[in-house]
């Protein structure tokens, strides 16, 4: 029965990203275009007087607005207040604002919205992973001189999310609307053992996902001595964690009853094995992720507008059409001028019609 229910809840997590992954595809594959903009990826020349050097408007327009969005909204490493309202003692406030921020800093909150406003000015929306749980634990002598293994921190947390993992519904607008949001990534065995040893939630089926083969897996670029490349495959494990509603079935006097849907995470390994199917843990019932715009579209969407799709025109024209290389250019300047037809010097069939860089 346990096999049935994993088969069954396996093939919907895995029917709803194949059609969420191809309802964006094209939303992100302009985003790679974009990012190859602002990396300096060389651009594809189809005529040889074309510059080879793309011009760094994108990453130029990205760094003069990041940086000011940053300042604007983290002047120091904890911006934040507590007011004391009523008869509440005012230590009690200053211990409270004190308390968060420490988390603030711990957690790094600053450094994984830095990365989410870059992400937001290039791509129009960036994400980060806020509100969920940090578990580590490690070796430590404790007070009998014994070795132990235990947990050494659990605090709240805040991550950088990578705005090429997240996939919503097609009709989702918010974070807090109801409707699903799935996330792949892929790791390697480590980090997988990593999330099995967080006690506030269930992770079952560690081994089974360790041995599991990845639904797209790369080869390996490895190189052995004798110079030629290993035939090994490459270990890496694909993650889709889904956040959304999902049906809860019950055994009632002999019959199943499909309950209301529920707010559920659940997480599947390499698209086979279902490590975690829990509802949702936390008290606010909604994804764990935060999300930023940059300028809010039109027509009322999940995205949101970057410099990068409204610049993309303008990138395109300096790469392709204004930016001629400067040596052929100056070549062309210096034989601008006047000239006799009469004289015996120039040989009139020889002539050609002037094309730029030539």
């Amino acid at each position: 029965m346990a096999e049935s229910k994993d088969k069954v809840v396996r093939d919907y997590v895995v029917e709803q990203f194949q059609r969420y992954e191809n309802y964006h595809k094209d939303r992100f594959d302009k985003a790679e275009a974009i990012y190859d903009r602002w990396i300096g990826k060389p651009p594809v020349r189809k005529y040889s007087w074309q510059n080879a050097v793309r011009v760094p408007m994108t990453f130029e327009s990205e760094q003069t607005i990041t940086p000011r969005l940053f300042v604007a909204l983290f002047p120091n490493d904890a911006p934040l207040d507590i007011q004391v309202e009523g008869n509440a003692p005012k230590e009690e406030g200053i211990r409270i604002k004190h308390l968060i921020q420490h988390y603030f800093r711990v957690s790094q909150v600053h450094s994984a919205f830095h990365f989410a406003l870059r992400q937001a000015t290039l791509f129009g929306t960036g994400y980060t992973e806020s509100g969920s749980w940090f578990v580590k634990r490690g070796w430590i002598i404790n007070e009998l001189g014994e070795r132990v293994y235990t947990i050494l921190e659990s605090r709240p947390n805040c991550k950088p999310v990578n705005f090429f993992e997240m996939y919503p519904h097609p009709a989702k607008v918010s974070v807090d609307d109801g409707l699903p949001i799935i996330r792949r990534r892929f790791c390697d065995g480590e980090y997988l053992k990593t999330l099995g040893e967080n006690p506030h939630f269930d992770f079952d089926k560690l081994d089974e996902a360790l041995k599991s083969e990845s639904p797209v897996s790369v080869p390996t670029m490895l190189v052995g001595a004798d110079g030629k490349a290993l035939n090994l495959k490459d270990k890496r494990y694909e993650i889709l964690e889904y956040w959304g509603p999902y049906d809860q079935q019950v055994a009632k006097d002999g019959k199943t009853i499909t309950q209301k849907s529920v707010p559920h995470w659940i997480i599947l390994i390499n698209r086979s094995v279902v490590v975690r199917m829990i509802p949702n843990p936390y008290n606010h019932q909604i994804p764990p992720y935060v999300r930023l715009k940059l300028y809010e579209d039109a027509r009322q969407s999940w995205f949101g507008v970057g410099t990068g799709e409204i610049g993309y025109p303008t990138q395109e024209r300096l790469d392709k059409i204004v930016n001629q290389r400067l040596d052929n250019v100056d070549l062309v300047i210096s034989k601008q001028g006047a000239y006799n037809g009469n004289d015996p010097l120039i040989n009139v069939k020889k002539l050609q019609e002037n094309m730029p860089g030539r």
